[in-house]
């Protein structure tokens, strides 16, 4: 087997790819389906001369070690600045990357293991493309001080940073609903936990031996917290709740260490501004901060927003799609050529559907040019209007 374009076959049921291509070693050329959702690690390790591939945008899961071994792995020249990218998917870091790390713009995944114990790591900057950090991508991070989980992430994959001794505080977006098991276990140095609106699940251990852990922000939205979540978080004194007593009762909970912590009720904070370019009573710090604390946009980093920037059309209908709970685009065609399989998809089909904009032309969004102040009004004027 030297070349395989699975695209070529019937590939609507074809979602998820295991171990059915390790030690291929003769398999040159691999395009993956669009249909494909999830690559489980190792599945094409070891193919020694594989150095043709392509990664659609879709997947929702690469785990580690997935193309470890090939030609396109062992070639230096893939590697840029000690990191490893296949499409819009960063693959590995080499061990000994330090100091701040900002991943490339267009980004949408993050491999399993990417980054593990990356010990000199201090900093890492998302773009808001990405979507997906794997399981245990930042595991072992010692030094690791500053995260920004980006707002579109789904799911904060099995023990992403677990070991991340470093850290002090981290925000989980609300698009991730679920919490998996070992996601910030052993994080020694955490303190403030804030969960924002629209996750529902946090799984065992968790957070689980986060010694120095003293308040956790729970969301109204909190269906179930499993069994030793907060295990041995022996400093765990306030949890914060955004609804009433009765809905806080409502919720599924396993785990004993919240028991003796004090529950405080309908907790409403101002949302916190860590952005070193938006001073405090500016006319646009609210609406900055509403804008990260409803999910809709993120920093440029973990500490600035940049405020005086401008934006791309694409940039512009992604808040208005998050804005407005990222509904299901259903079957819309895409009649676009500079439209591909990227983070801005959905938003962009779901605005001309809703007729809020258009194309530039019949064939073209132009996604990245920049959003003008009058097509700014017009597709708020737009959506509102349908209300």
């Amino acid at each position: 087997l030297k070349e395989l374009n699975i695209s070529n076959f019937n590939t609507d049921n074809v979602t998820n790819m295991a171990y059915m291509f390790n030690n291929c070693s003769s398999l040159k050329s691999i395009k993956i389906p669009d249909s494909a959702k999830i690559i489980e690690p190792y599945a094409f390790a070891e193919c020694t001369v594989l150095n043709n591939i392509t990664i659609p945008d879709s997947l929702v899961f690469l785990g580690g070690d997935t193309f470890h071994g090939t030609k396109y792995y062992n070639d230096d020249a893939n590697w840029e600045n000690g990191v490893l990218y296949i499409g819009n998917w960063l693959i590995e870091a080499k061990d000994n990357i330090s100091g701040t790390y900002e991943i490339r713009n267009g980004t949408v995944g993050i491999a399993g293991g990417a980054f593990a114990d990356c010990n000199e790591l201090t900093k890492v900057t998302f773009p808001d493309s990405v979507t997906e950090i794997g399981n245990q991508a930042f595991a072992g991070c010692e030094s690791l001080v500053d995260v920004t989980i980006p707002a579109g992430v789904t799911i904060i994959r099995f023990a992403s940073f677990t070991g991340c001794s470093a850290l002090q505080s981290i925000t989980i977006p609300g698009n991730a609903e679920i919490i998996e098991a070992y996601a910030f276990s052993g994080c020694f140095s955490l303190k403030t936990v804030s969960i924002l609106e629209g996750v529902k699940s946090i799984f065992s251990l968790a957070f689980g031996y986060c010694s120095e852990l003293t308040s956790v922000i729970i969301p109204k939205s909190m269906e179930n917290i499993y069994m030793g979540a907060f295990v041995d978080c022996v400093k765990l004194s306030d949890v914060y709740f955004r609804g009433t007593e009765e809905e806080w009762n409502a919720i599924y909970i396993e785990d004993g260490n919240l028991f003796d912590a004090t529950i405080h009720y309908g907790y409403a904070p101002a949302p916190a501004n860590p952005f070193s370019d938006v001073a405090s009573g500016t006319w646009y710090t609210d609406a900055v901060l509403w804008a990260v604390e409803k999910g809709i946009t993120a920093g440029t980093s973990a500490t600035t927003f940049s405020p005086n920037d401008g934006c791309t059309r694409a940039q512009v209908v992604t808040f208005l799609y998050r804005f407005e709970g990222e509904p299901e685009v259903g079957d819309v065609s895409n009649p676009f050529t500079d439209v591909g399989d990227t983070w801005y998809t959905k938003p962009v089909l779901w605005a001309v559907d809703q007729s809020i904009t258009q194309g530039t032309s019949a064939t073209a969004f132009s996604p990245n040019d920049t959003c003008t102040r009058a097509q700014i009004v017009t597709f708020l004027y737009r959506d509102l209007a349908k209300k």
